[in-house]
């Protein structure tokens, strides 16, 4: 508020108003003549406030940000027609207009930067200030705007360099930045909306981002013809690994895909032309046969065709970009390997073909097993396993709890890398899915949270508690286990649709997203927490 003084006294206020812009001041009184006397003043009228200037930056001026891109607005004065954008990294150039810093005229209020097709296309640099000003327009003037400024966030010594091998240091540091994004190369529908997610929570690992649950041919299809988005991604940022899948089921569907020739040289097969044999990969005795439907059944990895079928996707998997393989429940698929001997062919062969394929000379393999070893040395890079949360004595909650998960029971050994992984191998936790109950909202035990799958249970309750229950558990399994990281869920499919979508996708709402549940910026906020912890930890 603003006080009104005449005399020392006070005459009159104003509240919510830029004094540099009033219009006028009336103040009247009695009536009086003569070259003397006494007036009484009896009304004091402030005229109408004209905010030509603009106002309310966003962000606020002098504010840290953590990303190396920005959405600038504003609101415009009350003329304003269009606007002049000064943007740049000296104060006197951005004041006085110099130095290359005016951006454009323009009739909207947000000015965007740091983004490819933008000013600064490659992004700011951390630990930078940067200046702006809008100048408003109308017919009649240009009426000169303060100068506002952000911070970007200083540059952190976190390391996601590898080639060959991965230390454990930026193994870890994948790890804490894991999300997973099923179908995010697959799908179509909400791609680029996923994209812009991944850049402004800054993810490093896109877990399962290429499923590939059964119907095998149509799968390569896919994989094919969305080759290019893995290289677009890469092109926004060099060190992000995206995972492909090849999962604990094989159909007949398999049958329609050719062997390559160098899949059957690697074996050592006579050169033919033929398709992968469905009846040669399932289990030969019967074992879970059709396990997961008619036709779909569980593969046996000590079978030659089964290694043939693992090699093949997993080396296209690498042709295309791909630097991480999840291979689901591998105990499942070794009854016929107790000692691990086939497992340990398999991933030596997929390594050695990352090894002069692959963009970093190497593939991340994990599984959800919390150990798997040849003698002392351990066949997957790093473990992965659901939270299995579990239910409390109140409705619809849920809590983690040790003794229940792989928490504390990740197996030491020798890793792919080639160092030691003393108290256990670093892992992953993710909200898993893998069905319908029929007796949801129901706690009918065993794995099942309130009668849903954990996407599900996840998924089905209200936004804050999902917020809520993402900071809890995040920070439960980094307090509870030194080897745990949790692996955020970013989109996941539902066997239980919520408001009319099959899938769970974190994004923030909008008409870009319509089905986004709005954990986006939670994500983020635990992301950066955790950063600000390291800072505090060095």
């Amino acid at each position: 508020m603003f006080m009104l003084i005449l005399n020392e006294t006070v005459v009159g206020t104003i509240t919510n108003r830029n004094l540099r812009n009033i219009g006028h001041v009336l103040i009247s009184c009695d009536s009086a003549a003569g070259i003397s006397g006494s007036l009484h003043i009896d009304n004091v009228q402030i005229g109408i406030v004209r905010t030509q200037i603009a106002r309310n930056p966003s962000p606020e001026s002098g504010a840290i940000i953590a990303d190396t891109w920005v959405n600038l607005s504003w609101s415009p004065g009350d003329t304003a027609i269009s606007h002049d954008v000064y943007f740049g990294e000296n104060l006197d150039h951005v004041n006085n207009g110099t130095g290359g810093t005016f951006q454009g005229n323009q009739n909207i209020t947000y000015f965007n930067l740091g983004l490819p097709g933008q000013p600064y296309p490659d992004g700011f640099v951390p630990g930078r200030t940067y200046y702006w000003r809008v100048d408003e327009v109308d017919p009649a003037n240009t009426y000169k705007g303060d100068v506002w400024s952000f911070t970007t966030r200083p540059e952190i010594s976190i390391h996601y360099f590898f080639d060959g091998a991965i230390s454990r240091e930026v193994l870890e540091n994948y790890l804490s930045r894991a999300i997973t994004m099923g179908d995010m190369m697959n799908g179509g529908l909400f791609y680029d909306d996923q994209v812009r997610m991944v850049r402004n929570i800054g993810a490093k690992f896109l877990g399962r981002a290429f499923s590939s649950w059964g119907w095998e041919a149509g799968r390569i299809s896919w994989l094919e013809n969305t080759a290019s988005r893995v290289t677009a991604l890469h092109n926004l940022d060099p060190e992000i690994i995206v995972q492909g899948t090849i999962f604990e089921i094989i159909t007949t569907s398999v049958n329609n895909v050719p062997i390559p020739v160098w899949v059957l040289d690697e074996f050592g097969f006579r050169r033919e032309r033929r398709n992968f044999n469905y009846d040669a990969i399932r289990y030969e005795d019967g074992r879970y046969e059709e396990l997961w439907g008619s036709g779909a059944s569980v593969p046996d990895i000590s079978r030659p065709e089964t290694k043939m079928w693992f090699y093949y996707r997993a080396c296209t998997y690498i042709d295309f970009g791909y630097e991480a393989i999840h291979v689901g429940q591998a105990k499942l698929m070794d009854d016929n390997d107790p000692s691990h001997e086939h497992w340990h062919d398999i991933l030596t062969r997929i390594r050695e073909y990352a090894s002069v394929h692959g963009r970093r000379h190497m593939v991340l393999i994990d599984g959800h097993v919390n150990s798997l070893k040849r003698q002392d040395d351990l066949l997957f890079d790093f473990h992965s396993f659901p939270l299995r949360p579990q239910e409390t004595a109140t409705p619809q909650e849920a809590v983690l709890s040790m003794g229940n998960g792989i928490y504390g029971q990740s197996g030491s050994g020798w890793t792919p890398s080639g160092w030691y992984a003393t108290g256990g191998l670093p892992y992953l936790v993710e909200i898993d899915n893998w069905g319908v109950s029929g007796q949801e909202g129901q706690n009918i035990g065993g794995a099942w949270v309130w009668g849903y799958d954990e996407i599900g249970w996840f998924a089905h309750q209200d936004e804050q508690y999902r917020n809520d229950w993402l900071r809890y558990a995040s920070q439960w399994v980094r307090d509870h286990d030194v080897n745990g990281f949790m692996q955020m869920c970013g989109s996941r499919t539902l066997a239980v649709p919520v408001n009319g979508s099959n899938n769970y996708y974190a994004n923030t709402s909008s008409s870009a997203m319509p089905f986004g549940s709005n954990q986006e910026e939670t994500i983020k906020e635990i992301w950066l927490d955790w950063l600000d912890e390291s800072i505090g930890e060095n």
